[in-house]
């Protein structure tokens, strides 16, 4: 069969030279290409700079360098520059984890607030940019009135007092991974399944009958749950409903029939572990486990900031420390990763031959994974800093 060749956009070649951002360079470098020290005597362009460096890729030496240049000088002005209020604790906040990788729905909320403050602020920008955010909190908060109706139709309190209750927690990741108002279907359907695999989770972690139930996942049958105890019958038939539901919508709506990709979900390590208490000697085992059982690129590397107090899960600083290590030296690893993981992102998003929408949704997912571990652990241990995110996001109007 003969191929046609494929016809022109039509679009009109760049505008700009590609030497452009190398003409940029005397500005901020002396000759020796080195970094000019006045830079350091503004704070703000520091922080500009600081944040900029998070956007490279592997072998971009020039940005390597833009990042030790702008961290090193940003905190000797916190230190011994007396910044402005607001300024100060942006760099601080920036320092920790860099706006790059932050949630923008987070940062859109601390920003109106900041610019509140502004002697220079445009009453009418400020008050729509208000607007904006409670509008859009209010299509957030009638989803989850109605997905807390569904969650209690269900009983898993009453039928399984063991088991955590994060619905709104699971939500918390559906808005933040999928945040245009237009995808309230994909939000809800996110949020109940993650409650539910949150369920499930637990009766892996404390019954260890993993497998029972997954052959009677792929069986995808409801006869097939005869032989489960009723905690596990709970758990399938509320999964089971769930699934079919968004099956048939697939089906439906797009014409697609997704239960087999499902049903090769359901294929996970855990089948070969007892009671998730198999323990990787390596650092590189870990992630490899981890990446079946928790299935999310960068996000996974923020586990080492929790401390599960059922010990159920094997944490990566403590693989780590296996190897000889101390737990500070580990720590210090795993930071070295995560940025190392989002230049494989940063590279990946912009390599992608995906629609947009697919590569906005990973980096929006990794972001908010980081914001729901980085005081603690959402689905564990819960801490004040993660009720109030929660609360400022979802429920408290600007």
């Amino acid at each position: 069969m003969q191929m046609s060749e494929r016809p022109s956009g039509g679009y009109l070649p760049t505008v700009w030279d590609p030497e452009l951002i190398q003409s940029f360079t005397p500005l901020c470098t002396n000759s020796d290409g080195k970094f000019k020290e006045r830079l350091s005597e503004d704070p703000a362009g520091l922080l500009s700079l600081y944040e900029a460096s998070h956007l490279g890729v592997h072998e971009e030496d020039v940005l390597d360098e833009t990042k030790a240049f702008s961290t090193k000088h940003l905190k000797l002005a916190m230190d011994m520059l007396e910044l402005e209020k607001d300024l100060a604790q942006q760099s601080k906040e920036s320092l920790e984890v860099p706006l790059y990788w932050r949630l923008p729905r987070m940062e859109a909320r601390n920003f109106i607030n900041i610019y509140q403050r502004d002697e220079n602020k445009k009453l009418a920008l400020s008050e729509f940019a208000k607007l904006d955010f409670n509008l859009l909190q209010s299509v957030y908060l009638q989803e989850l009135k109605e997905l807390a109706e569904w969650w209690k139709r269900l009983k898993m309190k009453d039928k399984l007092p063991f088991a955590r209750d994060r619905m709104v927690e699971c939500y918390f990741l559906a808005m933040g991974s999928v945040p245009d108002p237009k995808f309230s279907k994909c939000r809800r359907n996110l949020t109940k399944f993650g409650s539910l695999a949150t369920i499930l989770d637990d009766v892996y972690d404390i019954y260890g009958q993993c497998i029972s139930f997954i052959n009677a996942q792929l069986l995808w049958d409801l006869e097939a749950t005869v032989e489960l105890p009723e905690y596990m019958n709970v758990c399938y038939k509320a999964m089971y409903n769930h699934v079919n539901e968004m099956v048939e919508d697939a089906l439906n709506t797009l014409g697609l029939d997704i239960l087999p990709y499902i049903k090769d979900q359901v294929r996970i390590q855990y089948a070969n572990q007892e009671n998730t208490r198999y323990m990787p000697t390596t650092l590189e085992a870990y992630f490899k486990n981890a990446w079946i059982s928790i299935g999310i690129a960068v996000g996974l590397a923020y586990v080492f900031l929790v401390e599960m107090e059922r010990g159920e899960t094997t944490s990566s600083t403590q693989c780590y420390m296996i190897q000889g290590v101390s737990a500070e030296e580990a720590r210090d690893h795993i930071k070295d990763l995560i940025c190392d993981s989002w230049k494989k992102l940063n590279k990946l998003v912009a390599q992608s031959s995906l629609p947009t929408g697919f590569a906005e949704t990973a980096l929006a997912m990794v972001r908010c994974v980081q914001q729901m571990y980085q005081f603690g652990d959402w689905f564990g241990v819960q801490s004040k800093a993660n009720k109030d995110c929660q609360n400022s996001s979802l429920f408290n109007c600007v």
